[in-house]
């Protein structure tokens, strides 16, 4: 990621994920299976992620950057 683009997302992730998992239009990653596992789109990028219920922990296991990012 160039710089623009990386402080772009890292504003998006923190105004979306980082506030509320489970909020902001996310969704479950695949629908009907692990509600933890969750999908968003931020900053033109297609994130899937996972929320461990046991600590405050976010994490990142895919990001598809878009064209129009």
């Amino acid at each position: 990621m160039d710089d623009a683009y990386k402080s772009r997302f890292d504003a998006a992730m923190r105004q979306t994920v980082a506030s509320n998992p489970y909020g902001h239009g996310s969704s479950p990653a695949r629908r009907g299976q692990e509600e933890h596992r969750r999908q968003i789109t931020a900053a033109g990028s297609i994130v899937q992620y996972y929320v461990s219920e046991a600590v405050a922990v976010v994490t990142a296991v895919q990001v598809v950057r878009g064209l129009w990012g």
